[in-house]
């Protein structure tokens, strides 16, 4: 099986699937049910996610032009920005974050992933971001990240030459079954 997130395999939303669009003017107010909760803000929504067994609370987040770390209603990672983290060691958390048209934008933060399993980011660009795009630390597996475009391409280093770097910083952290996919530059 190949599908993670919020996607079956054949690339249809999961039946379960809450699809929450997010914009700089609701990144704050947005609303999701998670663990039967109605919970407010994009990164009290991820926590909530965190709190006990949620993996049938599936979340296609959908980001609308670019959001900035003020639109945001708090941050969980004072390193990365926004934090996705499961309850223990990978956890089946069931989200997709994508972008929606060429302007999809992240700027002023980036994302820690850790504890978790089935996560998705796809087709956004993430700029000015903490420390990392994207940090997946201890304990995740099935996390897929493609088509995301950091602020710095022109200057970044070619996929073979930062491959081997990565397997081993995967490795380490106890990383499994992940996919990096990049269709260009």
């Amino acid at each position: 099986k190949t599908a993670s997130g919020a996607y079956n395999d054949d690339g249809t939303l999961k039946s379960n699937a809450q699809v929450i669009y997010i914009t700089k003017n609701n990144a704050k107010t947005v609303t999701a049910t998670v663990n039967g909760q109605v919970q407010t803000g994009l990164q009290a929504i991820l926590d909530a996610k965190q709190k006990s067994n949620t993996s049938n609370d599936v979340l296609c987040i959908r980001i609308i032009g670019m959001i900035t770390i003020s639109d945001l209603d708090y941050t969980s990672s004072s390193a990365q920005g926004l934090q996705i983290k499961g309850k223990s060691s990978y956890t089946n958390m069931n989200i997709t974050i994508e972008g929606v048209g060429e302007d999809a934008t992240v700027y002023g933060f980036g994302f820690l992933v850790r504890n978790s399993s089935n996560v998705e980011f796809r087709n956004f660009a993430i700029m000015a971001y903490k420390d990392d795009g994207i940090s997946l630390d201890t304990d995740n597996s099935n996390i897929w990240i493609h088509n995301i475009y950091p602020e710095d391409v022109k200057d970044s280093k070619t996929f073979d030459e930062i491959w081997p770097e990565m397997v081993e910083v995967l490795k380490a952290a106890g990383i499994k079954n992940y996919t990096i996919w990049n269709t260009g530059t």
